[in-house]
């Protein structure tokens, strides 16, 4: 049960005035006020209060100071369990991807040219721009570690595409995303190749056991815009 702002303010108000009973007159009627509201709320709320037994003179009220201390016990625990399912809901939130990318674009900083092209293409293509990551990295950082970033952009990837020229080769950093994404077997990869490469020259974990496609073949676009498009088709 989550309170509003309102609600929450009117528990920590009864609460207090709980609190604050010295005498007896007005507890009865005041205790009697607080299940009516409530029970309206939560059926449950009446239980476990006992009223058994009060002893009185004629003309004197019951004593329900202690049941308003009840009552104000139980409306703390409403908070604390409020307070709970919001701190709950927020890791929640913090925790889940606010973007979940559906293409992921591996390629050498020096490569970024045909990268955008590739970008271009698919929003070109009605495919939503925050579904596509594009990886543009400094191409000489070699040692330069997988940012968190790139990582949760692979790990919610449903297409990997890889920008395959000699400075990919060539690059440690790309390497060790061409490794990731041929770990992650079950997600399809897409070689765009550049006029250097051919599957005779592929080498490593993105090697010519994958067919390589061609920007200036229009079977190929074709191909990676139905991969792509079945992808999102998928994830909705």
């Amino acid at each position: 049960m989550l309170l509003n702002k309102k609600l929450k303010k009117t528990i920590e108000q009864d609460i207090e005035k709980c609190d604050g009973y010295r005498e007896r007159e007005g507890s009865e009627m005041f205790f009697n006020q607080l299940v009516s509201k409530y029970t309206f709320i939560d059926a449950d709320f009446p239980k476990n209060f006992s009223t058994n037994g009060k002893a009185t003179v004629p003309g004197i009220e019951y004593d329900y100071r202690p049941e308003l201390k009840a009552a104000a016990a139980k409306l703390r625990m409403w908070l604390l369990i409020d307070d709970a399912q919001i701190n709950q809901q927020t890791i929640d939130s913090a925790m889940k991807p606010k973007v979940k990318p559906v293409v992921f674009i591996s390629h050498r900083s020096i490569d970024k040219e045909i990268a955008d092209m590739i970008f271009d293409f698919l929003i070109g293509t009605g495919i939503p721009r925050e579904n596509v990551f594009c990886s543009s990295l400094p191409g000489n950082d070699i040692n330069e570690k997988i940012s968190a970033e790139v990582k949760t952009a692979i790990r919610s990837s449903l297409v990997n595409i890889a920008i395959l020229s000699n400075d990919y080769y060539q690059s440690a950093y790309c390497l060790n995303e061409a490794g990731i994404m041929w770990f992650c077997d079950t997600i399809p990869i897409i070689p765009v190749a550049l006029l250097e490469i051919s599957s005779q020259n592929m080498y490593g974990f993105l090697s010519n056991e994958y067919k390589i496609r061609r920007l200036n073949c229009e079977d190929d676009k074709s191909y990676i815009y139905d991969t792509v498009r079945t992808a999102i088709l998928v994830q909705q």
